[in-house]
């Protein structure tokens, strides 16, 4: 291949979280003060300015908040917290094989939140007394429930028949965007498996890798997909990464990009619209964790590029610019500067994408997204006002306990990092502490 790939302009027209750090920080300070309803309810809005407006009651005491195809109860019942979720009902056969995965994902997959079995109806729940309700465990709960509510009733409904309990209010993209999406998907399923063939006859597999990689992580970018076609794809990224020679796990992920490209337009879109959430099953972005992430491509790729190898330079780039949307909300001072970068780069030879691509990381590991620099002048057409950097985002609380605020430093620094198994031990221990 001798041109980059193209870009496609993303469906969602912001990258960024809704979430208010500095509301959060306030409901942790009424938290610190006893104030344990007020502390609830600012932490709420903190997520979501209109959640309890829309989803609440007059007294702010229950709650029915959709997130995607679930709804999140929550009651204040005297001095205690219940978050429930009708999550599926049994089907009328084959119930035990699911109750068998159920249990799996108690034991597994959670570590606040339990399913539990009333009559035919499957739950999740969480309880606990209003004094253990602080900020940082409540977010880790209601994550829990979105990410794994929304995540496996698609896969329970198709597997063993399940039935759901609540049917999503969702808004399908229109026609026109279908098109676009069919039409983008169906040129980087050509482009890529060209590009495959090419690298796998030079046996370069390693390249081979990257580009299918970055072929995934760019239709979740420009597509976000919801329901079945979400979780295929994200399986197939997790699949990328498998202990297996490369040449096995590049084999296996083609064939999946073969079955979305053959995916009849109308298939595609019963997956393709915009739902509800309460809380992002992503990482919030600050420079200092972007920065963090990029330090060693970053190195490598200046490697790369001083020995004249652009297009190992722009594969790796690439790579890491749309890993970084699909992992996180980006902050849109970085979304402006990357995503005007990628458009800029889209279909030009190697030597001249890894030139565009790597003046923006270069700017981005120098705190150096200043809307008048000169290294943001490489297309006059793409040139667009950057505001000054975001603040890195300040961890930690102030006045709790020693042990306790030390677990929350040590939990916000593995998220940070995307260490996501060091991160649910300390919830677990912090839990414990509670």
């Amino acid at each position: 291949m001798k041109n980059a790939i193209n870009y496609y302009e993303p469906v969602l027209g912001t990258t960024e979280s809704l979430f208010n750090f500095e509301m959060y920080k306030s409901a942790i300070d009424l938290y610190q003060e006893e104030q344990y309803v007020n502390a609830f309810h600012t932490f709420l809005d903190s997520l979501n300015p209109n959640a309890r407006k829309e989803y609440g009651n007059e007294d702010g005491t229950e709650f029915h908040i959709p997130h995607g195809s679930i709804i999140v109860d929550i009651f204040w019942n005297n001095d205690r917290l219940n978050i429930n979720s009708d999550f599926m009902k049994l089907p009328e056969k084959g119930g035990l094989p699911m109750l068998r995965q159920v249990a799996g994902l108690n034991i597994n997959e959670t570590t606040l939140v339990n399913f539990q079995l009333d009559n035919d109806i499957l739950r999740m729940k969480y309880d606990c007394h209003i004094s253990q309700t602080h900020p940082h465990k409540l977010y880790d709960v209601l994550r829990e429930f979105c990410e794994i509510g929304d995540k496996y009733d698609d896969e329970f409904e198709s597997e063993f028949n399940a039935q759901r309990i609540y049917q999503p209010i969702i808004r399908p993209y229109s026609q026109e965007v279908v098109d676009t999406v069919y039409n983008s998907l169906q040129e980087i399923c050509k482009y890529t498996t060209e590009a495959i063939a090419e690298y796998n006859q030079e046996r370069a597999y390693g390249y081979s890798w990257n580009i299918l990689d970055v072929a995934f992580y760019q239709i979740m970018y420009f597509a976000s997909p919801q329901g079945a076609l979400l979780n295929e794809i994200d399986k197939a990224i997790s699949d990328m990464n498998r202990d297996l020679p490369t040449q096995e796990v590049v084999t296996k992920g083609i064939k999946v990009l073969e079955q979305l490209a053959e995916t009849p337009k109308e298939e595609l879109a019963k997956d393709l619209y915009f739902v509800d959430t309460l809380i992002s099953t992503k990482m919030s972005s600050s420079l200092a964790n972007i920065q963090s992430n990029f330090e060693n491509t970053y190195e490598n790729v200046t490697e790369a590029i001083q020995s004249g190898n652009n297009e190992g330079a722009t594969l790796r780039l690439l790579y890491k610019f749309y890993e970084m949307y699909y992992y996180t909300d980006v902050m849109e001072t970085v979304n402006q500067v990357v995503s005007a970068s990628l458009k800029a780069a889209s279909g030009k030879s190697w030597d001249e994408a890894a030139e565009i691509l790597y003046k923006i990381m270069d700017r981005i590991m120098d705190d150096d997204l200043n809307e008048d620099s000169d290294d943001f002048s490489f297309s006059e057409n793409y040139t667009e006002a950057i505001n000054e950097a975001m603040t890195a985002v300040q961890e930690g609380t102030e006045e709790l306990q020693a042990e306790i605020e030390e677990l929350q430093k040590k939990m916000m620094e593995a998220l940070a990092k995307g260490d996501m198994e060091e991160y649910m031990r300390l919830v677990a221990q912090m839990q414990q502490g509670f």
